[in-house]
């Protein structure tokens, strides 16, 4: 599992969300919520508290991952999605987006096995060779 260091202290609204929720699921939408909004503070806050409660939830490394990413974190994102393969094998969203941050940090190869092993998972992630393309256009 990657190191993740302890949560950045979060806001009043989300220190209340977090003392009141303990569904994972709901904390990640909630976190997902916060960076739509672009309070990536709360929402890396949200995904930190899930990781400190549950070190390998893939749904909880996959979600900071995306967050790093966003953030143009790419290293960090490339770890992340590294311990949600860890801890999940047959994740095929977490090879889809570490192929596309290979893509980005110009490891074509990376990039295209990772796209590949999605692929193989998950046939329906079909977009996942398109979006990875277009991006190569911009």
């Amino acid at each position: 599992m990657p190191n993740v260091s302890q949560a950045p202290m979060p806001d009043a609204e989300t220190a209340a969300v977090l003392s009141q929720l303990t569904d994972e699921t709901a904390l990640l939408a909630y976190a997902r919520m916060r960076a739509a909004a672009g309070d990536t503070t709360a929402a890396e806050a949200v995904c930190r508290t899930c990781l400190e409660r549950r070190p390998d939830s893939r749904e909880a490394l996959l979600a900071l991952g995306t967050l790093y990413e966003q953030t143009r974190r790419l290293a960090e994102a490339l770890k992340l999605y590294d311990g949600a393969i860890a801890a999940a094998p047959d994740f095929a969203e977490a090879y889809r987006q570490r192929g596309a941050v290979k893509f980005r940090l110009n490891d074509r190869l990376g990039a295209f096995d990772d796209l590949k092993k999605a692929l193989a998972l998950r046939p329906d992630l079909g977009e996942a060779f398109d979006g990875l393309l277009s991006s190569g256009r911009q």
